[in-house]
């Protein structure tokens, strides 16, 4: 019998087919990435805007959910304030208050007659901040309590925010109880809204999408005026990624270098980071650490505030990675600070999203 005699490269080949597909995949030198679906939630909306690195440094990938919806709910006495009576009162209104914000006033208006309970209202639609914003507001006069009612809507189409939230805040102003019990919410929303809100002082209520803080942004709210405001406790959030071959230098050094990185991606022109960290602590096989950045950027108010972090170091499949995951602590509404607090669990809770979305 006559055996072939095999090249080197046709050894090589057949070899292969009988190693284990584990010990393929566990060379290091895959690029970091996350699986953006997986950390995806409803009308969350998370894109990469970063990646770099290759053989001879860390492979990075920065990742951001940067969508901004807000509701704000305002009230007065209707003896003591402005009191709409038609279309060009309702214009005016409005005007009146996006100027004393200082904000462009509104592009592409359009109004039309609505109710709220037995109210009449009207529905005023439009842009704003050259277009960068939208903005739909409800108004009404309350004649049981005599008071005026401003909801306002606004989401942030420079931030790519889901036009989506525009509707499903209109539907929490939809549930205003002005007088009387909370309305239930009587259409179908992307986002549940079993957030009740009970304000015994101010002698009203509401419904809210779940997850979202509210406060008051005035602290002489109370019967006859007052502001509220609410806002995703979530915020604006950020992942970084990296990885690098476990054989080269020590994990804790790599940890902490990930936090100078954090910096570095998110450096601009104006813009101005600094990074609070706490002390990094085994926690068996891994490396945690958390604390806290602040970010001053006068052009692109949705960054600007504290941010929370939590970072998470690791080793698997011969290399070092990194986690490093925040969301907004504190932000500016119409030049007040407000603050969301997320829990720690909040962020915790992102870090778990973010390790199930990451593979080594």
């Amino acid at each position: 019998m006559c055996i072939p005699k095999l090249r080197p490269r046709m050894l090589f080949l057949l070899l292969l087919t009988f190693l284990p597909i584990r010990s393929l995949q566990a060379q290091p030198g895959s690029p970091a990435r996350l699986d953006v679906a997986t950390l995806a939630d409803p009308l969350e909306r998370w894109e990469q805007v970063g990646e770099g690195g290759g053989s001879e440094e860390p492979r990075y990938a920065f990742y951001q959910t940067r969508g901004r919806p807000t509701f704000l709910l305002s009230w007065w006495d209707a003896q003591e304030g402005p009191v709409p009576a038609g279309p060009d009162d309702v214009r005016r209104l409005v005007e009146e208050r996006l100027s004393r914000t200082g904000v462009p006033g509104l592009m592409e208006v359009l109004l039309q007659p609505s109710t709220h309970r037995e109210h009449d209202a009207w529905l005023l639609e439009g842009a704003r901040e050259g277009g960068r914003t939208r903005v739909r507001y409800r108004i009404w006069v309350c004649g049981r309590t005599g008071r005026v009612f401003l909801a306002e809507s606004r989401i942030a189409l420079d931030l790519e925010t889901d036009e989506a939230w525009l509707d499903l805040l209109d539907t929490c102003a939809g549930t205003v109880a002005c007088h009387g019990p909370i309305r239930p919410v009587e259409a179908a929303t992307p986002v549940p809204l079993d957030g009740l809100v009970r304000i015994d002082e101010a002698q009203l209520g509401l419904r809210l999408p779940s997850g979202w803080s509210w406060g008051m942004l005035d602290e002489t709210s109370g019967v006859r005026s007052g502001t509220l405001w609410a806002v995703p406790s979530a915020g604006v959030g950020m992942v970084l990624v990296r990885r690098r071959d476990d054989r080269v230098g020590r994990l804790d050094e790599f940890a902490l270098g990930s936090l100078e990185m954090l910096a570095a991606v998110l450096g601009r022109e104006g813009r101005s980071i600094q990074v609070l960290p706490g002390p990094l602590e085994r926690d068996g096989e891994e490396y945690r650490l958390s604390g806290e950045f602040t970010v001053r950027d006068p052009e692109w108010p949705w960054i600007e505030g504290s941010h929370r972090f939590q970072l998470a170091a690791f080793a698997a499949r011969g290399e070092h990675h990194i986690l490093v995951v925040s969301r907004r602590a504190v932000r500016v509404i119409d030049g007040v600070p407000v603050s969301p607090a997320p829990l720690e669990e909040n962020v915790a809770g992102l870090l778990a999203r973010a390790r199930s979305a990451y593979r080594p």
